[in-house]
């Protein structure tokens, strides 16, 4: 009898539950900083320019690598994301969770990927496998222990400046 009523009150509780209305306020983000800006925003900085013009467009007269940028939907510890689609395609995305310097310096460590990706110092293989300079890893090493994410930390200390913003 006993295990009957526990059955019960499980069912019970179970379908209250999915009555309920559901808690707006957890939803709600006002108590959340949104930031509003836009990709033209981010790209408007000097020493991302300055990147584009003088590491990523390195074969003039020829065409750069095509490189599309969205916002999207990235857990809020991601800044951003590059994904090669194709031989000389990329897309980044930036999470627009951070505000525009952040969003900023994101996007000039995620063109250092599209660097390492266009001086094929960097490929993604299938099966989880990430080539850098000739030594094989896979997703399993920690970000702060990636070569390539060194790097692109590096090159953004380095090369990424506050007062080129306006």
């Amino acid at each position: 009898m006993l295990k009957r009523l526990s059955i019960l009150i499980t069912i019970f509780c179970v379908c209250f539950h999915f009555l309920q209305t559901p808690d707006t306020n957890k939803y709600n983000t006002s108590n959340k900083k949104i930031f509003k800006y836009t990709i033209v925003d981010i790209v408007d900085n000097k020493s991302i320019q300055d990147f584009l013009a003088d590491s990523i467009n390195f074969n003039p007269p020829y065409r750069g690598p095509v490189i599309k940028l969205k916002f999207a939907p990235l857990h809020p510890r991601i800044g951003g994301l590059t994904t090669q689609v194709t031989d000389r395609v990329y897309f980044i995305q930036i999470n627009s969770l951070y505000p525009l310097f952040s969003a900023r310096r994101i996007l000039f460590h995620e063109l250092v990927h599209v660097f390492q990706f266009e001086k094929e110092w960097l490929k993604e293989l299938p099966g989880g496998v990430v080539l850098w300079k000739g030594n094989y890893y896979t997703w399993g090493v920690p970000w702060s222990q990636r070569p390539w994410e060194i790097q692109a930390e590096e090159w953004t200390e380095e090369l990424f400046k506050i007062e080129s913003d306006k």
